[in-house]
Parts: structure tokens; C-alpha cells; sequence
């Protein structure tokens, strides 16, 4: 009967679970970089004399663009703090 207990003990298991804060980019940093990425793509098309010149001002206008709208989504809908955490669990055979 004590073989029993102690067989069960050995087999419990323990689950850590994390979250970490500030896993994702915010919405205003996301915003800019996409914005910035499409902006340069498409300046760099619609430019007639320089491709690079177009890129560089369309990177510039399509981050500001895109900060400024993910600056109103954050806002809009604000993000909620996560803290870390650890949860035990044992399982008994």
C-alpha cells in the first residue's frame, strides 16, 4: 500500500504558464512601419524621374500616415496589461 502512494507522488506534473508583457508592438509602431513599407513601394512606382527619390518621400508620408492612424486606434481601443503568472497543476495516477 505504501509502494501505491509513493507511485503516485512521482507521477505528479507541474504546468508553468507565462505571459509576457509587452509581447506585441504597439499599434502606433506597427502602424508606421506598414505605413512606411507601403509608402515607399508605392512612391517608388509613381515616381517619373527617380525611383529613389519617390521612395524615400512616399516612406515618409506613408509613416506618418500610418502612425497617425494607429495612434487613433490605440486610443480607440486601448490594449489591457498583462502580468506574469504561474499556475500549478498536479495530476494524480
Amino acid at each position: 500500500m505504501a509502494f501505491m502512494l509513493n507511485s503516485a507522488e512521482l507521477n505528479a506534473q507541474t504546468v508553468e504558464v507565462k505571459e509576457r508583457t509587452n509581447k506585441n508592438w504597439k499599434k502606433t509602431k506597427k502602424g508606421a512601419v506598414i505605413g512606411g513599407l507601403v509608402g515607399a513601394g508605392t512612391g517608388a512606382l509613381l515616381s517619373k524621374n527617380s525611383r529613389l527619390k519617390g521612395a524615400a518621400i512616399g516612406a515618409g508620408v506613408g509613416a506618418g500616415a500610418g502612425y497617425l492612424y494607429g495612434r487613433s486606434r490605440e486610443k480607440k481601443y486601448p490594449t489591457v496589461n498583462r502580468t506574469e503568472y504561474k499556475r500549478t497543476v498536479k495530476y494524480k495516477y
